[in-house]
C-alpha cells in the first residue's frame, strides 16, 4: 500500500511594527454637533474636538453630509357617512436620530481632523435640511453623528412638520359600497 504525504503549509501571523491593521468602526470617535450658524445662502457647523490620536488607523478626515429632507407623495383612503375618498398629499419625509437617509447627500464636506468646522456656502432658503457628521480613516468610516434639522431663518417646529403637509387631491370613490381596492387606486 502507498503512503500519500501531502504537504502542510504552517501559517504564522505576528504583529509587524509600523503595520497598520484596520480600525474597527466603533473605535473611531464619533463627532458631537453643538453649533449651527446660518449664513445668508448657507451654514457652519461646528462640533467637539474629537481624539485622533488613540487609534491603531489614524483619522484622516470628517465628513459632513447634508441632506435635503423630501418630501413625498402618499396616497390614502378616508372613509365617511358619505362613502370612500382617495386622498394624495405631500408629506415631509421624516429623519430620526436613529435613521440614516438612504439616498445621496445633496452636499458632503471633507475637513481636516484637527479642524472644527464646516461651511456649506449654497442651499435653498425654503428647503429643509438634515446634517450628519462621521470621522473617518484610510480603511473605515466611523458612526454618524445625532442630526441637526434645519431651514434658513427657521428653527420652529411646527415649520418642520408643516413644511410639505398639503393635499393635492382628493378623488370620491366610484363605488357606493366603499369597497377600497389597494390594486386599482383610482377606483378606490
Amino acid at each position: 500500500m502507498k503512503m500519500l504525504i501531502l504537504p502542510s503549509i504552517l501559517l504564522l501571523t505576528a504583529a509587524v511594527p509600523g503595520l497598520m491593521l484596520p480600525t474597527p468602526s466603533d473605535d473611531i470617535p464619533v463627532p458631537h454637533l453643538k453649533v449651527l450658524t446660518t449664513l445668508n445662502t448657507g451654514f457652519t457647523i461646528e462640533w467637539d474636538p474629537i481624539d485622533t490620536t488613540n487609534v491603531k488607523d489614524p483619522i484622516i478626515g470628517i465628513k459632513v453630509k447634508t441632506w435635503k429632507t423630501p418630501c413625498i407623495i402618499k396616497k390614502r383612503y378616508h372613509l365617511s357617512d358619505n362613502g370612500a375618498s382617495m386622498i394624495v398629499e405631500s408629506v415631509r419625509l421624516s429623519y430620526n436620530r436613529t435613521t440614516i437617509p438612504d439616498i445621496l447627500p445633496e452636499y458632503v464636506s471633507i475637513v481636516k481632523p484637527d479642524e472644527l468646522t464646516a461651511t456649506v456656502p449654497h442651499i435653498e432658503r425654503e428647503q429643509w435640511y438634515h446634517i450628519r457628521a462621521l470621522a473617518f480613516t484610510a480603511t473605515d468610516e466611523g458612526k454618524h453623528s445625532d442630526a441637526y434639522d434645519f431651514k434658513l431663518g427657521s428653527d420652529d417646529e411646527k415649520d418642520k412638520e408643516k413644511a410639505c403637509e398639503r393635499i393635492i387631491s382628493e378623488t370620491p370613490c366610484k363605488h357606493s359600497y366603499a369597497l377600497i381596492n389597494p390594486r386599482s387606486p383610482d377606483t378606490c
